[in-house]
């Protein structure tokens, strides 16, 4: 099976010279890291520009960090992406979301199911890929979609695009609070989002007085001890998919805003929902993507480059007559039009295996295909005995590690995506 091509979206807007993209990259360091570390525009003088055009700002921002930090690409082919979709990403460890470069590219070849609005015109385009940023002045990541243009695009730029940003800190702290307020006064309902739900509960007087008083209670039961300890504890969890489904209301400015850039281009509720679909799975891929990077036994590829492909044009070119006429004005165009970004593949050997069946486990034990999960896994280390004596299990130190979903079992006889959460780590 033969890897798909990614499309990636600063090519395409080198490739037509935007305007606003030759003007950006044309700045100074300086004005370029101002940009880059002001997501208002309000520091860099921007700031009327990035209320009337979010998305437009964002994607300037985006573009100028992939651009600072080397141009880094991940492609993540489609069974992958699949897997990845169909985990969910409720009570993630903050501190696992590491991403492997400040900001990067994450291409979806082939994607299924991603999809956004261009306008009635241009109607659904496929997502290509995104950028993925660690925001430079808080705790938060950015995300930028693009839907690549399509058979209805009147050039390549007729695209599509939109963003959002996860603040990790603020939904983890209120993840936390409503851990807290369900262990006093039991669940709640789950038809509103986390944000909405947080703000409503807390507004109660006695609310405040309850909380700090639960861990006083002599009567409290051991197991709600132990959450309330592991949820004040270092690793701090976040219900991604929750905390996705709130901000995509756009109340604090932290998604492509509704009045401006979905409705007024003939968008209805319905293709709202369809687009809200789109970054909840969007985000299950990328941030599982983060998750496998981080893990002790990933694949990832080695990165590919073109710098032989640059040094063989360079040298041809020396060799011509005259650089600036006939052959060599034709390699100097290839020389500065070369992408110089860096690209590495996860996964690759489950999507080129993929392409023929595998119905049998390692066990020998036939099984219909299917997504086995991503989960985390508890590995004993150190040291197994001390001078000669075994060293009890729940004694010896543990490390947790990523397990990523893969697809198991017969293609022919697939039963189709499964939904999973992530399994906790066993002490």
């Amino acid at each position: 099976m033969t890897l798909p091509k990614p499309r990636i979206h600063f090519e395409a807007l080198k490739a037509h010279e935007v305007p606003f993209l030759k003007h950006v990259l044309s700045l100074d360091a300086e004005h370029r890291l101002e940009i880059i570390n002001d997501p208002t525009g309000e520091s860099c003088g921007l700031g009327d520009f990035a209320r009337a055009y979010g998305t437009t700002y964002s994607m300037t921002r985006l573009v100028l960090m992939y651009q600072w930090h080397q141009q880094q690409v991940v492609v993540v082919g489609p069974r992958m992406q699949a897997a990845f979709a169909n985990t969910s990403l409720e009570n993630i460890p903050t501190d696992l979301i590491r991403l492997p470069h400040p900001c990067f590219y994450l291409a979806t070849p082939d994607s299924e199911g991603l999809t956004l609005w261009g306008g009635e015109r241009t109607q659904w385009h496929t997502v290509s890929g995104c950028y993925v940023a660690k925001e430079p002045t808080a705790n938060a990541v950015i995300i930028l979609a693009w839907g690549a243009a399509n058979e209805k695009s009147l050039d390549p730029l007729d695209d599509a695009t939109f963003w959002f940003r996860l603040d990790l800190d603020r939904w983890t702290k209120q993840n936390m609070s409503l851990d807290e307020q369900q262990l006093a006064f039991g669940p709640h309902s789950d038809d509103k989002g986390l944000e909405d739900e947080f703000e409503s509960i807390v507004s109660d007087a006695n609310m405040n007085s309850a909380l700090s008083n639960m861990e006083e209670e002599s009567q409290m039961l051991p197991h709600q001890d132990r959450i309330l300890q592991e949820s004040r504890g270092h690793n701090g969890k976040i219900n991604i998919d929750h905390a996705l489904h709130s901000l995509l209301n756009n109340r604090r400015n932290e998604a492509s805003d509704r009045s401006m850039e979905m409705f007024q281009r003939g968008q209805s509720e319905e293709h709202v929902i369809r687009v809200k679909e789109t970054a909840r799975k969007l985000m299950r891929v990328v941030i599982n993507t983060i998750l496998y990077m981080n893990s002790s036994n990933s694949e990832v590829s080695n990165t590919v480059t073109n710098e032989g492909e640059r040094a063989r044009l360079k040298s041809r070119l020396k060799g011509t007559k005259n650089p600036r006429k006939g052959s060599g004005k034709a390699l100097q165009r290839k020389l500065d039009t070369l992408p110089e970004h860096k690209v590495v593949w996860i996964g690759s050997t489950i999507e080129q295996e993929v392409g023929g069946d595998r119905d049998f486990t390692s066990t020998g034990r036939r099984v219909s295909g299917h997504i086995r999960r991503g989960h985390y896994h508890t590995f004993l280390v150190g040291p197994r005995k001390i001078e000669g004596t075994l060293i009890p299990k729940e004694q010896r130190p543990t490390i947790s590690n990523w397990i990523a979903p893969i697809w198991v079992g017969s293609v022919k006889e697939a039963r189709g995506p499964r939904m999973y959460g992530i399994k906790e780590p066993k002490t």
